[in-house]
């Protein structure tokens, strides 16, 4: 029972150890994810308004460029006279164009009615004109029809689609974007429009290239919710195919694309991860020509036509992070723990080892070393004790007093060591015959004294000593005996004090000793 206490104790500690490790543990991650999402969010923040900038410098620079064309003099001279011959003029600084931009697809000047009167068609800095027999009829495009709507110096920015030749998409992909600007005769009669054909891979794939500066993955939509840029190719330009009308965000991701409309900007997290998404307007991007004298609050879709750059860190990826910080920082707080509870065994056993030292350093101050009977002192402190007891409930207790007969002759016959075994068993011998509630004590040499706590009289404490003074007789050590001289006194008839008490016991003793020895005197015998 005496071990279970520390190894009981090791364990509360251990667990109360380990409690408070886990919830440290646990209150370390969730504020070190919350860290990590707060980073995150300002990084993909970061990234997306970075993503805004590329998108806004790309069509700005065509903007210019298409406005410096609208303004070009062989374009007036032609639209004022008709003069065939300006055609080659505006047909070379087309060409110039191509060339020194060098990511141009087409540069075009089509008439009212469609027709390309001028296509320059390039490739990286290379540009060719297209020969007239092989220019084609655009009025049945959705830009025709909205390029022809728009007033003086007024920019018109296409949606980006793929590139559609002979009412085919043009395999493989070619995403497309067209810039241009409506364009007049003297007369202020509507003639047409030039317009730039930018290739958008390229700007597309700086878009991507900004967005790897995160963790997110990067996305790109219209409007309607169709993907220009995701992860999964194959979730994109779903409005191009009768086939794929459903592979668009409003249908997959309703709740998250529900949270993206409502607001301009802004982050959130859903069950599929943590998003940070921007609108784009590209009709603000840009602005107009110089001199545009136009509402653009009354252009009409100006509020409907949108770009919407988005960043998502799938749920996967944070719980991914979260499960590494939580293997981390187990791999630190569970040697941690182990330390600590190996530290705890040790304190345990050292003051398991210091109470222990306490306990027999008690033992020698209050039990006899050899015999491990009471001694003197404990003799004593119980007879106080009892003495209080037995007046507080009029109760008598006995004190026997007892001196070894023959005692000397052996432990100078046989040695000091038979002595010993002597007085260890006579103490063995007076353990077994009294009551767990009596106490026998070694007060010194081969003198014993038991106190008897609730004796009804002296005649019970008289049959206690004649049994123990009979039990010593009969100890045999080596075909040598001893026997015992017993003294009995009562309180409070012998005595009122315990050591008044103990002292009549004493001379009983004596009185047996001198009666013969071998025997058991009482007190009140003093006295007769």
């Amino acid at each position: 029972m005496q071990s279970s206490t520390p190894l009981r104790t090791f364990w509360t500690l251990l667990l109360l150890v380990a409690v408070l490790t886990g919830g440290g543990v646990m209150l370390y991650i969730d504020a070190t994810m919350r860290d990590y999402i707060s980073r995150t969010i300002d990084d993909e923040r970061t990234a997306v308004a970075l993503q805004a900038a590329v998108l806004s410098r790309s069509l700005n620079r065509v903007a210019a460029n298409v406005c410096a064309l609208a303004e070009q003099n062989e374009l007036r001279s032609y639209l004022n006279g008709g003069d065939p011959d300006a055609l080659a003029g505006i047909a070379e600084e087309y060409l110039a164009l191509a060339r020194n931009a060098g990511d141009y697809g087409q540069i075009r000047f089509i008439d009212e009615t469609g027709q390309e009167i001028v296509r320059v068609d390039s490739s990286g800095r290379s540009a060719h004109l297209i020969p007239a027999d092989q220019l084609q009829n655009k009025g049945d495009r959705y830009y025709f029809v909205e390029m022809m709507q728009r007033a003086l110096r007024e920019i018109y920015i296409s949606p980006i689609d793929l590139n559609v030749e002979h009412n085919e998409v043009e395999i493989p992909y070619q995403p497309m974007i067209r810039i241009g600007t409506p364009v007049f005769d003297g007369a202020g009669q509507r003639r047409g429009f030039v317009m730039i054909n930018l290739p958008a891979s390229p700007m597309l794939n700086r878009v991507v290239m900004y967005g790897a500066l995160s963790i997110g993955q990067s996305m790109m939509l219209n409007g309607d919710g169709y993907w220009l840029i995701h992860p999964n190719q194959a979730l994109t330009w779903g409005f191009m195919f009768p086939d794929r009308v459903d592979d668009r965000m409003p249908v997959l991701f309703s709740e998250e694309w529900g949270r993206m409309e409502r607001r301009h900007a802004g982050t959130f997290r859903s069950a599929s991860g943590l998003y940070t998404f921007r609108h784009i307007h590209p009709f603000s991007e840009v602005g107009h020509c110089v001199g545009f004298s136009g509402d653009d609050s009354e252009e009409e879709g100006f509020d409907d036509y949108e770009w919407i750059l988005a960043s998502h860190v799938p749920q996967a990826d944070l719980s991914t992070y979260r499960r590494g910080l939580t293997f981390r920082t187990l791999a630190v707080a569970v040697p941690i723990v182990v330390l600590l509870g190996t530290i705890i065994r040790s304190l345990i056993a050292m003051m398991g080892q210091r109470q222990r030292y306490r306990a027999q350093l008690e033992a020698l101050a209050r039990y006899d070393g050899l015999t491990g009977l009471a001694n003197r002192s404990t003799f004593e402190e119980r007879l106080s004790t009892e003495l209080d007891r037995s007046g507080r409930y009029e109760r008598k207790f006995g004190v026997l007093y007892i001196d070894l007969d023959g005692f000397k002759g052996i432990n100078d016959t046989l040695g000091h060591d038979a002595g010993d075994e002597v007085l260890k068993s006579v103490a063995g011998l007076l353990k077994r015959r009294l009551r767990a509630a009596d106490t026998p004590a070694r007060l010194g040499g081969d003198e014993f004294a038991v106190l008897l706590t609730e004796v009804p009289g002296r005649e019970a404490c008289h049959e206690v000593a004649a049994d123990l003074c009979g039990q010593v007789s009969g100890l045999d050590f080596q075909g040598h005996s001893v026997g015992a001289s017993i003294g009995v006194a009562i309180w409070p008839d012998d005595g009122e004090t315990q050591m008044e008490v103990l002292r009549r016991a004493d001379q009983a003793m004596y009185l047996a000793k001198k009666s013969g020895k071998n025997q058991v005197r009482a007190a009140d015998e003093l006295t007769a």
